[in-house]
């Protein structure tokens, strides 16, 4: 074997769990740090901020296609609600450009994925 599932064409070593969270949670920390700076606790997140990042952990955590490695804005399965989904997509949007400066590991793994989302059908 060199690494790659050969079903997926990902290699393993991107696909993890606890790097998708740390991805997540830094990416609403950078956004609730710019739009609700004096409502954040010492978790470094407002109430909703906090309440929306366990949501998005406790439905990615039980999704079976983001365990094969794959990401949310490939699937065609939406596991959050809309109005949910929204506001990920703009915390996302925020703070996904500025994940390069703050953590560049994670930023590239996601790139790498992202990258590798279009060779599979």
């Amino acid at each position: 074997m060199t690494g790659f599932d050969r079903i997926d064409h990902i290699p393993r070593f991107l696909i993890n769990p606890n790097l998708d969270e740390k991805t997540l949670s830094r990416m609403h920390r950078l956004y609730c740090r710019k739009f609700h700076g004096e409502e954040r606790t010492k978790s470094h997140l407002c109430k909703s901020c906090q309440a929306l990042l366990e949501y998005s952990l406790e439905r990615t955590g039980h999704c079976g296609r983001k365990k094969q490695g794959r990401l949310c804005s490939y699937c065609k399965v939406h596991c959050f609600e809309d109005t949910r989904r929204v506001e990920i997509k703009t915390i996302m949007r925020y703070a996904g450009k500025r994940l390069i400066l703050t953590n560049p590991v994670l930023a590239m793994r996601y790139l790498l994925l992202k990258k590798l989302q279009h060779r599979i059908p």
